[in-house]
């Protein structure tokens, strides 16, 4: 069975696959390591990823499913340059997957545990299971 989450009162459903699955081809036409269709709300990693790298591109899918869940994309895409909503929503997403956690961190090394107060609780629950 494969592991589900939501956000935002969204499901969405975390699926491995093999690496020349045509899931994992985005929207540029690319082979990837993993992919988010907001359509079907399901998540697809490679099989082949593993370890820290499975984190990181998991971080960085469900980064996805953040912006579509809460609405964000149509701001986003708003503010790039017309013909740059994919990288800036792909740079976007590499920042939380890169940075996320070490940026709470910090907050928490300041405020200590209340900083936890000013996240979505389904967000606090992931970081602390992990």
């Amino acid at each position: 069975m494969s592991p589900t989450f939501y956000m935002n009162g969204r499901g969405w459903t975390v699926r491995r696959v093999a690496p020349q699955d045509a899931a994992l081809v985005d929207r540029t036409g690319a082979l990837c390591l993993a992919t988010t269709d907001p359509a079907t709300g399901v998540v697809s990693l490679s099989s082949e990823l593993s370890g820290s790298m499975l984190s990181r591109v998991l971080v960085h899918e469900v980064a996805h499913c953040a912006m579509v869940s809460y609405g964000l994309l149509d701001s986003l895409h708003e503010w790039c340059a017309p013909g740059h909503e994919i990288e800036a929503e792909e740079w976007a997403c590499n920042l939380l997957a890169d940075y996320g956690l070490t940026i709470i961190r910090a907050a928490s090394s300041v405020v200590g545990p209340r900083a936890w107060d000013y996240l979505p609780r389904e967000f606090e629950r992931v970081l602390k299971a992990g």
